[in-house]
């Protein structure tokens, strides 16, 4: 499994955007490249297959017991999810994403590699996989098979499952408008020299050039800015929906996600790869566009929450703070070469009174929750998830709104809330990780001692 999933999501790719181009040269064909419109209509079509191919397999592991691999086949016919629209989703799938990265490479060899591999493709499923599952599964998939078509959805049914999805397409038009109108704000209409600080003097060894490495990440963290935005507006209109009506149930989030993700994975490069100068290029609007829908997952996590339970929302919160104060500290070991060096031994201080505030405030907490009546302890998985909101959206657009003076407002460097050493940053993660698994087991316990008291 693990092996055909490199494969199809690795090494496939990699020959499609690597490979392939060069063979174009070798062979002296042109190509069909005609500028952002390979990137944007590519990636779209890219985005699409791939969001379709990973909610196949996700039925295929839950619902159907197995996997897309002829050895370890599902066990149940599938009919629901995107095996309602069609019988074959996860091969439509291959196809767009395969097709959406040769576009972008803009190779013709590649374009024919992809029309060769759909034919082998089709002629696998027709020849050999529906004759097994007409075996396994006898009239259920005879029947299926005659009311589902073989790769192209029916529009009719296309619509009806839309239906299923108004309060998200609901709520994911004016999501996205916001984040696209933030977006051209930010890289159209105000000075980006002020905005994200071009050539600002930081000291030596901080590039800070329009492409410099400080500048790029001020770029990717306009997305966590736009999601920080997001999640407080998000989370204030749901909390007002779930007061003025107690049957009132916010979308999932994912779902949400999933509108949202399509047009801002088409929106976001279109505006930056396009208006005022510099524009960006396709390594810096990817970078731009994976941290907007990251940010905006986590902005969309809460929504339920503050809908239903907004006392357990706020108590979340507080756990949020403590996990964000130790997320933003212990990236700061990287600097103590530098501050031992200065003899800033203050910043020092500084950063170990913010750990020993974090794990105080989760400690007065714990007693909280041991002394609280009817307060449901928030999973381990809750507690980190708020700590990612804080750190990573809340502060961010605070920073940006109130933390940068009265002239103008401008989007902090990433250096700021991310580590530069890549380990670091992964470990700093899994320990804040292990804490909120260690703090959520130790509140647990002491309930349980307490309800035996009892």
């Amino acid at each position: 499994m693990l092996l055909a999933g490199l494969v199809f999501a690795v090494l496939l790719p990699y020959v499609l955007l690597v490979i392939c181009p060069s063979l174009d040269r070798l062979l002296g064909l042109q190509g069909f490249k005609i500028g952002v419109a390979n990137t944007l209509g590519g990636g779209a079509l890219a985005l699409l297959g791939y969001a379709l191919g990973v909610w196949s397999v996700a039925v295929q592991l839950n619902q159907g017991r197995g996997t897309p691999l002829p050895v370890m086949p599902t066990q149940e016919l599938l009919t629901t999810g995107p095996f309602r629209y069609c019988r074959n989703p996860m091969t439509l799938g291959a196809v767009l994403a395969y097709l959406g990265l040769a576009i972008v490479a803009g190779t013709i060899v590649g374009a024919a590699l992809v029309v060769c591999l759909t034919a082998l493709l089709l002629l696998y499923l027709k020849r050999i996989e529906e004759r097994e599952l007409a075996e396994r599964f006898g009239d259920a998939y005879r029947t299926y098979r005659q009311e589902v078509p073989f790769i192209i959805p029916k529009g009719r049914t296309l619509w009806a499952g839309a239906r299923g999805w108004r309060q998200e397409l609901l709520f994911a038009a004016p999501i996205v408008a916001f984040v696209a109108v933030l977006f051209y704000v930010w890289f159209a209409v105000l000075d980006r020299y002020f905005v994200f600080l071009y050539n600002h003097p930081m000291g030596s060894g901080f590039d800070t050039a329009p492409f410099g490495w400080v500048t790029a990440g001020r770029y990717w963290m306009s997305g966590l800015v736009a999601g920080g935005a997001v999640m407080v507006l998000y989370t204030a209109i749901v909390f007002v929906l779930g007061r003025v009506s107690r049957t009132y149930r916010a979308p999932a989030w994912w779902r949400l996600w999933i509108a949202c993700a399509i047009p801002l994975a088409i929106a976001i490069p279109a505006i930056v790869m396009t208006v005022n100068d510099p524009v960006m290029p396709p390594a810096n609007a990817v970078q731009i566009t994976v941290a907007t829908l990251a940010g905006l997952a986590l902005a969309l996590m809460p929504g339920q929450m503050a809908a239903r339970r907004p006392v357990a929302g706020v108590l979340l919160i507080i756990d949020g703070l403590a996990l964000a104060s130790l997320l933003l500290s212990l990236i700061l070991f990287e600097r103590y070469p530098r501050w031992l060096a200065r003899g800033s031994t203050g910043f020092i201080v500084l950063q170990l009174g913010l750990i020993t505030a974090g794990i105080v405030l989760l400690l007065v907490m714990t007693v909280f929750y041991r002394w609280g009546r009817r307060t449901e302890i928030p999973s381990a998985t809750a507690c980190f998830i708020a700590g990612l909101d804080v750190a990573y959206l809340l502060l961010p657009l605070c920073h940006h709104l109130f933390g940068s003076g009265n002239t103008f407002v401008y989007v902090s460097d990433a250096g700021n809330f991310f580590a530069r050493s890549v380990p670091l940053q992964i470990g700093v993660w899994l320990a804040v990780a292990l804490i909120a698994v260690g703090i959520t087991r130790l509140r647990t316990w002491i309930l349980q001692g307490k309800e035996g008291e009892r």
